[in-house]
């Protein structure tokens, strides 16, 4: 169940520190302090942050108190907690070494996914048409903090490991419909199939879906474009750069092909999320050099 808006995220406490770290340096900023009117709505678009995966008891720990938070403090149902699942992957991202964010990544199985609960038939439409679907689920973000950039840079990481090591090509939501719009109009999402009750959250909920295809175009089209003056009004432009993707093709490639042989490697997984952080801000469409 997705339960994202605008104006409101949600806050947890640090990491596991005995995550393996990548072995790329992150780029350090300067932070700018928020006005004394608005310091409890800390803004961290120019500060540095870590997108990881969830891979320790500790972590998805940590992530299940988020989301819990996060829920509970809609009135929504929260019983399980995050478990060790191979069909899943839960990635966090971290500020400072605190967590603001997670998301998990379900990908489709004999067991099927969480949407089929109550969206069986519409799922199942896209698998009679041979086509390799995925759910984004348990989307949890600091209540204090107001970051597009960051919450761009989470869906770009999850998308690019569901896109290119699992192949999918359709991605299933699950939203409460006083989230619909922002779904629709901030990421290109498109509704399938009635309202329905979640009787996991106990609250109504709209099935939503985009082709990954989709997703590609608008981040190649509008990916790194969000300090510009035409930026269009959606998520896309706050997600990484495509000329900066290039640069780093070799890079990349190198931590796609461990993913393509262990699907569950944090190391790679961490190192991946880490190569394209670094660029966030060291470089711009007008710029960029492209590498040969």
């Amino acid at each position: 169940m997705f339960d994202y808006q605008e104006s409101k995220t949600y806050l947890e406490p640090e990491l596991n520190g005995q995550d393996a770290k990548p072995e790329v340096t992150i780029r350090q900023v300067r932070v700018e302090q928020p006005d004394e009117t608005d310091a409890h709505e800390l803004d961290v678009d120019e500060r540095t942050f870590q997108i990881r995966l969830a891979n320790t008891e500790m972590v998805r720990s940590h992530a299940s108190s988020l989301i819990h938070r996060m829920y509970a403090s809609r009135g929504y149902t929260v019983n399980n907690p995050l478990q060790e699942n191979p069909h899943r992957v839960t990635m966090t991202i971290s500020e400072e070494d605190k967590v603001i964010g997670t998301i998990t990544l379900g990908i489709d199985s004999p067991s099927g996914l969480l949407a089929d609960e109550i969206f069986k038939d519409e799922v199942d439409a896209y698998r009679a048409r041979g086509r390799r679907v995925c759910e984004l689920t348990k989307l949890a973000f600091d209540p204090t903090t107001r970051s597009k950039t960051a919450l761009a840079s989470l869906f770009h990481i999850i998308f690019i490991y569901l896109r290119r090591v699992q192949k999918c090509t359709d991605i299933f939501i699950e939203v409460n419909p006083r989230h619909r719009r922002f779904y629709e109009r901030m990421l290109g999402f498109k509704k399938h199939g009635p309202k329905k009750m979640n009787p996991r959250v106990n609250a109504p909920a709209y099935l939503l879906c985009v082709e990954t295809d989709y997703v590609e175009e608008q981040i190649q089209k509008m990916g790194g474009t969000s300090g510009h003056d035409n930026a269009e009004k959606s998520l896309y432009p706050y997600f990484f750069c495509p000329i900066s993707e290039k640069q780093n093709k070799a890079a990349i490639d190198r931590q796609l092909a461990v993913l393509h042989t262990d699907q569950g490697n944090a190391n790679a997984v961490n190192a991946l999320a880490a190569i394209y952080q670094a660029s966030r801000g060291a470089t711009s469409v007008e710029s960029l050099t492209l590498s040969h």
